[in-house]
């Protein structure tokens, strides 16, 4: 049988500066939501200021035939639909594709905007590419919401893209999970950074590569921009993937028991690895987008080195060992992030070594 003792997780806290990342193979715990866009606008290339497209049922990234730029702002209300406290765990952004006439698929950067924009009232004539004439309170290529001016004309975003993707032909398409998306809508959850919410450009050097994107403004809801959030909720946990097979032939497995609550208690579990073997489970600052695989159907799902130790055990006759650890009564946790995964010893295998399945922690 297990033993269990209970301890502290305060000094493990102390032991990092501790925030979210993203987990592969997510597991019940994890809740999802779909939103659509509340503001989307295309910036066309116009020095004057006079085109605008906010009201319109496309917008527009790329080059047109004739060398001009567009560029589509997408605004999503995150904390609306995200409860405070949660962490981010993944960020999808779907778009479909109404029309093209790029000859091949174009890398299309999704950029973190960096100054507040209103979409406006504007609506572009015919298939939308001319863009119409631009309203107060539009949006255009030089403002922001006009008469209110862009710090630099084509609109003010973060140098360093959150994504890059492949942008096809029509049809719909999905950008992300990408770290930085990940990081943009927690930022903008958390209140840490304002939310004024991303621009789609392409490296803008082709001709004849636009493309027309439904805008929220399309009839088909299904058609629309939607994003697609998975974040666990303060005062719960996440299990991510299953660990490796040891030379027993069973997986390594972390269980995790309990409410991450101010005041309670978490029991944390190794179980199936050899009896006798030393353990050791590991604390990071969050998981990784994607693990590392240090061997076949052996991954290492935390992000940061060198992570803080719960320190060594050494399992039972059944392969298994078992901890409680005092959660602190303090609200200063709330939202406190923390992952989770173990390592036992394996003479058995050339690596010497097989790792759990982990776990993210939310505080409540």
């Amino acid at each position: 049988m297990p033993v269990s003792r209970a301890r502290s997780l305060f000094p493990c806290l102390l032991a990092a500066s501790l925030v979210a990342g993203l987990g592969n193979g997510l597991a019940a715990q994890s809740a999802s939501v779909t939103i659509q866009p509340d503001a989307d606008a295309t910036l066309y290339e116009d020095l004057t200021g006079g085109t605008a497209n906010g009201a319109g049922p496309g917008v527009f990234v790329g080059v047109t035939l004739t060398g001009l730029r567009r560029r589509a702002l997408l605004h999503f209300d995150v904390r609306s639909a995200v409860p405070a406290g949660a962490r981010i765990v993944s960020v999808q952004l779907q778009l479909t594709v109404a029309q093209t006439r790029a000859a091949r698929a174009t890398a299309v950067d999704v950029l973190r905007v960096t100054q507040p924009w209103a979409e406006g009232t504007a609506i572009a004539t015919g298939s939308g590419g001319g863009g119409g004439s631009a309203q107060p309170g539009d949006c255009t290529w030089i403002h922001s919401a006009q008469p209110n001016l862009w710090a630099s004309p084509g609109g003010d975003f973060a140098a360093t893209a959150s994504g890059r993707f492949a942008l096809f032909s029509t049809g719909p398409q999905v950008f992300g999970p990408s770290p930085g998306m990940v990081a943009d809508v927690q930022s903008w959850l958390d209140g840490l950074a304002p939310n004024a919410g991303w621009l789609l450009k392409t490296d803008e050097n082709v001709p004849q590569s636009a493309y027309r994107i439904y805008s929220r403004e399309q009839f088909i809801p299904s058609q629309r921009p939607q994003l697609t959030i998975v974040y666990v909720a303060a005062g719960t946990t996440l299990s991510v993937g299953t660990g490796c097979t040891g030379s027993n032939a069973l997986p390594l497995l972390q269980t995790l028991a309990g409410a991450p609550q101010p005041g309670g208690q978490l029991t944390l579990g190794i179980a199936q690895g050899l009896p006798g073997a030393a353990a050791a489970t590991f604390l990071s600052y969050g998981l990784r987008l994607v693990p590392i695989a240090v061997d076949t159907g052996c991954l290492l799902h935390l992000e940061v080195l060198p992570w803080p130790s719960l320190g060594v055990r050494v399992l039972d006759a059944a392969g298994s060992v078992a901890d409680t650890y005092q959660v602190p009564a303090t609200a200063v946790l709330t939202g406190t992030p923390v992952a989770l995964q173990s390592l036992a010893l394996d003479a058995g295998l050339p690596r010497g070594f097989v790792l759990s399945n982990a776990h993210l922690i939310v505080f409540q």
